[in-house]
C-alpha cells in the first residue's frame, strides 16, 4: 500500500506540472506561507521592492537594483515576475567568480544581469513550468523553468519560495544568481530549448553531426527523450570509447531517432500508451516505477519541457535500440 501511495504521489506531481504543489491557498508554496499575505494583489499590499525589504534576505539584490537605477521601476511599474536571488546566492556567485560585491556592483553589465531576473506579467510557478521558457526584460533573453521531482528550477536555480505576492507582481525566491547568455535567445524549436538548458552539448553535437538538428528544429511536432551530458558520459565509460568515437559511429542517426517520436506526447499520454513507436521504428516502453517515470530503463528527470515544435523529456540514460 505504501509503495502504491508513493507511485500515485509521483504521478500526481508529473501530471500537475507542479501547479498544485506550487500554489498554496495564499499563492505561496505549501509550508512557506507569508504572514499576512493576501491571495489577491491589493493596492494596500507592498510593492516588489517593499516586499524584498520586508523579507529581509535581499540586501545585495536591493543594493544592486539601486545602483542600476532599477528600484523605482520595480516599485512602481509592472506587473513583473521577479526571480530573486538571496544574499547567500550572491555570496556563492562572488566566491565562484573570485570577485567582490563592489566589483560586481561596478560591472557595466549589472543592469542586464538584473533584468534577466525580471519577466513581464504575473507568472506563478505552475505557469512558468507549463510554459517552460519565458522571455525576460534583458533583451528578450529567455529563462528555462522545469520541474525536477517536486522542485521548480529556473536555469537550474532552485525556487526555494514561490508565488510571494506584491501589489505589482510576484516574487520567486531562488538560490542562485542567473547569468544571461551572451547572445539574445530566440526560442523557436526544441534545439533552442536544449541550447538554453546547457546540459546537452553531446546531444546537440550528435544532432549536428548527423544533420538531424535541422529536422528537430522543423515544424514537428516531436517528442524528444533527451539524455544529458552526464548520461552520455556514463555511456561512454561503459563502452570504453570517446565522444569523438561515438560521433563517428555509423549507427548514430539510428540511436538518435530512437529518442524521438513524430508526435507531441506529454507524460500522461506516454503512461497511458505504455508503448510508443519511435522515428527509428522500434518501440519504447514507458512505465511508472517507485522513483518516477521511466522510458525503458532511463528515468525521466524533467518531464514535459515545452518547445514551440514539440516537447522534451530529460532522461538520465542514453537509449540504445
Amino acid at each position: 500500500m505504501k509503495i502504491l501511495l508513493k507511485r500515485i504521489t509521483v504521478l500526481a506531481v508529473v501530471l500537475a506540472l507542479g501547479s498544485a504543489a506550487w500554489a498554496g491557498a495564499d499563492g505561496t508554496r505549501p509550508g512557506t506561507r507569508t504572514a499576512g499575505a493576501s491571495q489577491t494583489f491589493s493596492k494596500s499590499s507592498p510593492n516588489i521592492v517593499e516586499r524584498l525589504e520586508r523579507l529581509g534576505n535581499f540586501s545585495i539584490l536591493l543594493t544592486a537594483l539601486d545602483t542600476a537605477n532599477l528600484q523605482d521601476t520595480l516599485a512602481t511599474g509592472g506587473p513583473f515576475t521577479l526571480f530573486a536571488p538571496t544574499d547567500r546566492a550572491f555570496a556563492d556567485l562572488l566566491s565562484r567568480l573570485d570577485t567582490t560585491a563592489p566589483e560586481l556592483l561596478a560591472n557595466p553589465d549589472l543592469a542586464s544581469i538584473l533584468l534577466y531576473h525580471v519577466a513581464p506579467g504575473t507568472l506563478r510557478a505552475g505557469q512558468l513550468v507549463k510554459a517552460s521558457t519565458q522571455a525576460t526584460l534583458s533583451d528578450g533573453k529567455s529563462v528555462l523553468a522545469v520541474l525536477e521531482g517536486t522542485d521548480v528550477l529556473v536555469n537550474r536555480a532552485k525556487v526555494t519560495r514561490a508565488n510571494v505576492p506584491a501589489n505589482n507582481g510576484i516574487i520567486h525566491v531562488i538560490d542562485e544568481v542567473l547569468l544571461p547568455p551572451a547572445e539574445p535567445t530566440s526560442i523557436a524549436s526544441i534545439v533552442d530549448v536544449l541550447q538554453l538548458d546547457g546540459r546537452f552539448s553531446v546531444l546537440l553535437a550528435a544532432l549536428e553531426k548527423t544533420g538531424l538538428d535541422d529536422a528537430v528544429a522543423g515544424a514537428g511536432p516531436f517528442t524528444l527523450f533527451a539524455p544529458t551530458d552526464e548520461a552520455f558520459a556514463t555511456l561512454l565509460g561503459e563502452l570504453g570509447i570517446s565522444a569523438d568515437q561515438l560521433l563517428a559511429d555509423p549507427n548514430l542517426s539510428s540511436i538518435l531517432l530512437y529518442h524521438a517520436l513524430g508526435s507531441r506526447e506529454g507524460a500522461l499520454q506516454l503512461l497511458r500508451a505504455r508503448n510508443v513507436t519511435t522515428l527509428q521504428g522500434d518501440d519504447l516502453s514507458v512505465r511508472l516505477r517507485k522513483l518516477g517515470v521511466f522510458v525503458n530503463d532511463s528515468r525521466v528527470i524533467n518531464p514535459n519541457v515545452n518547445a514551440p515544435n514539440g516537447i522534451i523529456h530529460t532522461i538520465d540514460e542514453v537509449l540504445l535500440p
